[in-house]
Order: C-alpha cells, then sequence, then structure tokens
C-alpha cells in the first residue's frame, strides 16, 4: 500500500453575509475573478485558493521539504502584506441579492499569534450582500421600499432610475448609520433597518415615549463605474459620490415605507 500526501497553501477566505442580519449566507454564490481562483469549502466561505502575483505563496510546496516539518514561506519581505489587491465578482443565481464586486487585499498575515486580526489569514474576510427587492424581510424590521431617481437635471421626464446605487440611512438625532441598501438595475432597493425599539425616550420637547425614528436617506453613485457596483468602495467615498439627501423620513419596528428618493 502506498500513502500519498496532498498538501495545499491558501492565501485567505471570505464569508459572505446579509447586509442587515450580518449572518452568513448558506445558499450557492457564483464568484468570479480575472485573477484568482477560489473554492466554496463545507462551512460555506469562499477559499482563496491562487492569485497573480503570489505565486510563490501557492507553489512552495513543489519544494522538497523534510518530512513532519511545514515548508517554509515565501521569501521574507518580498510581498509585504496587504501589497496586492485582487477584484472579484458575486453573483446570487437565485437572486435573493444583487450582484456586486469587492477588493480583497493580500497577502494576509500568518502568524497564528495574530489569527483573531480582522487582516488574519485565519480570519474569513466579511462580505455583505444587499438583498433584492424581492428580498426575504424578518417581523421587526423597519422596512424601506424606495425607487431611486437620479438628480433633478434639464430635460428629465421624471421618468429616470438611478441603477446600483448605495442607500445609507442616517439616523437624524444623531447621524448614525443604522441601515444600507442597494439599488438594482431599474433604480428599485429594499432597504432592512433592524434593531429600532418599539419605543423609545424622546429627544428634547415632545412626548416622553416615542415609537418612531427620523431618518434621512443619503443615495451614493459612481457614474464612471461598469460592472457590478462595489458598495464598500462607494461607501468610502461618499462624501464625492453623494447624489442626493433624502427628505426626513420617520420609520417604525414593523412598518413599511414607500417612498420616492
Amino acid at each position: 500500500m502506498t500513502t500519498e500526501s496532498i498538501e495545499r497553501r491558501v492565501l485567505g477566505g471570505i464569508r459572505f453575509v446579509d447586509a442587515v442580519t450580518l449572518q452568513r449566507l448558506d445558499g450557492v454564490l457564483h464568484v468570479s475573478s480575472d485573477t484568482a481562483s477560489f473554492l466554496r469549502n463545507r462551512a460555506g466561505d469562499h477559499v482563496i485558493l491562487a492569485a497573480d502575483g503570489l505565486e510563490t505563496h501557492s507553489d512552495v510546496f513543489d519544494v522538497p521539504s523534510v518530512p513532519s516539518i511545514p515548508p517554509a514561506p515565501p521569501i521574507p519581505g518580498a510581498i509585504a502584506l496587504g501589497s496586492e489587491q485582487i477584484t472579484l465578482t458575486v453573483h446570487d443565481p437565485a437572486d435573493r441579492y444583487l450582484a456586486r464586486q469587492t477588493t480583497v487585499v493580500l497577502p494576509r498575515d500568518a502568524d497564528p499569534l495574530n489569527a483573531s486580526d480582522p487582516a488574519s489569514l485565519f480570519t474569513p474576510m466579511p462580505v455583505r450582500m444587499y438583498p433584492a427587492p424581492n428580498g426575504s424581510t424578518w417581523p421587526g424590521w423597519a422596512v424601506v421600499r424606495a425607487t431611486v431617481r437620479p438628480a433633478a437635471a434639464p430635460g428629465d421626464t421624471g421618468n429616470e432610475r438611478l441603477a446600483n446605487a448605495l442607500l445609507r440611512v442616517v439616523r437624524v438625532s444623531d447621524g448614525v448609520l443604522i441601515g444600507s441598501g442597494m439599488s438594482d438595475a431599474r433604480g428599485e432597493a429594499l432597504v432592512g433597518v433592524a434593531g429600532i425599539p418599539i419605543t423609545s425616550f424622546g429627544v428634547g420637547p415632545g412626548p416622553v415615549l416615542e415609537t418612531t425614528v427620523d431618518v434621512v436617506i443619503q443615495v451614493i453613485a459612481d457614474a464612471a463605474a461598469t460592472g457590478a457596483p462595489d458598495p464598500d468602495d462607494m461607501e468610502q467615498r461618499r462624501a464625492a459620490l453623494l447624489v442626493k439627501t433624502s427628505p426626513l423620513i420617520e420609520l417604525a419596528s414593523g412598518r413599511v415605507v414607500q417612498t420616492i428618493v
């Protein structure tokens, strides 16, 4: 009888989560990249097997090593941590979530002592998936169903729609972001906001107890982008990409608001 040793070095992991609940998604997602390859493991995370520019990390097992001694890492300092980037596109074949892009920085920190660090090789990178307009909602959520329009311009008919926009739900009282969503190719969006209490203490004059939360919706869009949007990139550049801010909207636990923004 002969034995065969199969060894593989991986470059990191990606965990796709629901943007509202932050829970890992169980369904099958299609992940693609021009510069990297992936494998979905049994836990549902996507493992990065190889990436352009990091061949020394993947091919290190080709060099014979002493049994029971792990292979040496790539040449120290040859590739700095976080110095390479791969862009991937994820698509939900069930259309529960909108397609998006995201960027992963490599290589990640392989030191076991730093395993709890967000940049660690042993910690999957979370990527939020935003629900499609026909996506599921949960009891107790405040739900916004929005038709997203571009900023008014001369000649507009009023029927224009803004696709691939990031919607940020911001609480008026303190400016805190409490929810976000994306518009689809038709300019339609579903935004779920979890955690709004049924009643809360009022601020300033007026009723002591309140059942609603005042918010505004910021519309962020990148007119120069092509393909699936990258909401993380738009979030980072939101000051430059802000299209408009909605009038005040009242949200409440379990209430559905339909609006045009």
